[in-house]
């Protein structure tokens, strides 16, 4: 049966290998649509761990036949790779590469029980994750296309007193066939704060699209620094000291998506699954309570504490940012562009990056500033818009009830409302 011989004993393994002058022959050969389908099952549910563990670790024991194996293997993806159009090699050649890998793959809990050892343990699988599974397309897990059907906005401005309305604070941006890429999206909402936090925000939604040449992480990151480097030289115009924004961005392909977060603005995923919606968060509310954040702003000198009511002698709010010896800035985020005052104390405007494969129950995203989030948690707002999603797609009536939830809310708890915005894609 297949199932035995993908998880068939070391000895057994090598037994039913037959390998001649780098080639390879085996009994799967005939069956290899099956074959591919049971190791992609395999795959799908092993990679993550291969990523969490940084690979398979053993003791020097078990390393010399783990290398050879990985030898081989980087040797299959070799011969591929220089002979690209030999059909009938490849098919060979593939073979042989995919029974190593899940040869690995269906043994990781018994050899890492067997022999993991934290002080001599060697990272053997490391260099096949780079030489294989980063740039071979020969193993990649298989993508699903997911294609935008509707895209719809709504910004509300907040209201600093009943019946007096603000300055909208919120910007956003939607850049189709972003870079000449078809069907890809740029997407992102930019929430300001201080005196300047809408010239700030405004800023950034105009100009963040053209500091990206490519979508890799580093790109990603260069260009969410180039705008805090570019709002500085604007500082003759633009007083970024006291003032800054957040911005959380997606970029939307036709098999994934890629979420960069400075802020406490949020990006999530409604999935359909085993009957229901399931949220998967995007992006991560950027704290300074959050355990990572909190230990850079102290140790680059700042404060963590609540504000300070000197009339009613409590303290009352979110946790905030503020100097050693002064009262100011209060921020109550730990990432954001601008604020050059609270950066010299920790706070950062490098993004936080995190991509997302479909798999094909994805069904929609909201994008939205902390005004929606502020009253309205995430499985909550995947229920409001999972009804409309449902009736024709119908992203403008899903936008407007929650935007009306939101300000309801507000309204119910404080005097102040803020600025709200989100943003819907419905995929088909």
């Amino acid at each position: 049966m297949l199932s035995k011989d993908l998880n068939m004993t070391d000895k057994d393994f090598k037994k039913n290998l037959k390998l001649n002058n780098g080639s390879f022959s085996s009994t799967i050969n005939h069956r290899n649509d099956k074959f591919i389908e049971t190791y992609n099952n395999i795959y799908n549910d092993k990679v993550n761990y291969f990523k969490s563990t940084n690979g398979l670790k053993t003791t020097k024991n078990n390393n010399n036949k783990n290398i050879n194996i990985i030898n081989k293997m980087t040797n299959y993806n070799n011969n591929i790779n220089r002979n690209p159009n030999n059909n009938k090699k490849n098919k060979i050649q593939m073979t042989g590469l995919k029974k190593y890998l899940t040869y690995f793959q269906s043994n990781t809990s018994l050899v890492d029980k067997k022999y993991h050892n934290k002080k001599q343990s060697i990272s053997v699988f490391g260099k096949l994750n780079q030489n294989l599974l980063k740039d071979s397309t020969i193993i990649e897990k298989p993508k699903v296309n997911k294609k935008v059907m509707k895209i719809n906005s709504c910004t509300l401005a907040g209201y600093t007193a009943p019946g007096i309305q603000k300055i909208n604070q919120d910007n956003f941006f939607i850049k189709k066939d972003f870079l000449n890429v078809t069907e890809q999206f740029f997407i992102g909402i930019c929430d300001g704060h201080g005196m300047q936090g809408h010239l700030i925000s405004e800023y950034v939604s105009k100009n963040l699209p053209n500091h990206l040449n490519d979508t890799t992480d580093e790109s990603i990151k260069n260009a969410y620094l180039s705008i805090q480097n570019s709002l500085q030289n604007e500082s003759n115009k633009i007083d970024s000291s006291l003032s800054g924004t957040t911005c959380t961005s997606i970029i939307v392909s036709l098999n994934s998506v890629i979420c960069a977060n400075v802020g406490d603005s949020r990006a999530i995923l409604a999935k359909y699954e085993n009957g229901a919606y399931n949220v998967t968060n995007l992006s991560r509310d950027h704290k300074p309570t959050e355990t990572d954040e909190m230990k850079r702003i102290l140790s680059c000198g700042g404060r963590i504490k609540q504000f300070y009511d000197k009339k009613t002698k409590e303290y009352i709010g979110p946790e905030r940012i503020w100097l050693k010896n002064s009262e100011i800035p209060g921020l109550a985020m730990s990432r954001s562009i601008g604020d050059s005052i609270a950066h010299s104390v920790g706070v950062i405007p490098e993004p936080e990056i995190m991509r997302f494969d479909f798999t094909g129950n994805e069904k929609f995203i909201i994008i939205a500033s902390d005004g929606i989030w502020e009253y309205i948690d995430s499985d909550e707002c995947i229920k409001i818009i999972k009804e409309y999603y449902e009736n024709n797609m119908d992203a403008v009536g899903g936008l407007n009830d929650l935007v009306k939830e939101a300000f309801k809310r507000w309204k119910i708890e404080e005097d102040n409302i803020d600025d709200i915005t989100a943003i819907v894609l419905f995929f088909e």
